[in-house]
């Protein structure tokens, strides 16, 4: 099953990639391209807090790899609004009437959530080719190449997983 390996470093170590594309593989990419993340904690899982910490990593790419990753993350999120704004456009109404009116809140996100599950089953099995998701303490950094996750974890004395 295509999922991506994870290597998990201290939030405060400069990670060292190896001297290839994270995409293509190829020896000197001469560019990077830059995945930026806010970091999940308890806290904003359990208050939504907006103003959370932005955690921003450069890994080594060729030019038109860096525009294959923006461009496969732009297409994810757009198709993940496209999906929920359908969901409440099209199928909430045809619920709604059939939701007690208590539960009506909790109901419309049930919806919403149902309706990302496609596209996020679709990142889970066909990951990108580089991401990165930081907590509080440490960044996984996420590799759709085992072989490169592995390299990555050997440069920066880790465990891919």
């Amino acid at each position: 099953m295509p999922m991506s390996t994870d290597v998990s470093l201290p939030k405060a170590w400069a990670a060292v990639f190896p001297d290839r594309c994270v995409v293509c593989g190829a020896e000197g990419p001469g560019g990077t391209f830059a995945v930026g993340t806010t970091t999940a904690s308890r806290g904003t899982a359990l208050f939504g807090l907006p103003w959370t910490a932005k955690t921003r990593i450069a890994a080594p790419a060729c030019r038109d790899c860096g525009r294959l990753i923006w461009l496969q993350r732009l297409v994810a999120a757009g198709l993940t609004a496209a999906l929920a704004a359908v969901a409440i456009m099209y199928v909430w109404p045809a619920v709604e009437p059939h939701v007690p009116r208590a539960a009506r809140r909790l109901a419309r996100w049930g919806v919403v959530l149902l309706s990302v599950v496609p596209t996020l089953a679709w990142q889970m099995f066909h990951p990108p080719p580089f991401d990165v998701t930081a907590g509080d303490r440490e960044v996984d950094y996420e590799f759709a190449s085992e072989a490169y996750a592995r390299e990555f974890a050997r440069l920066n004395d880790a465990e891919a997983v």
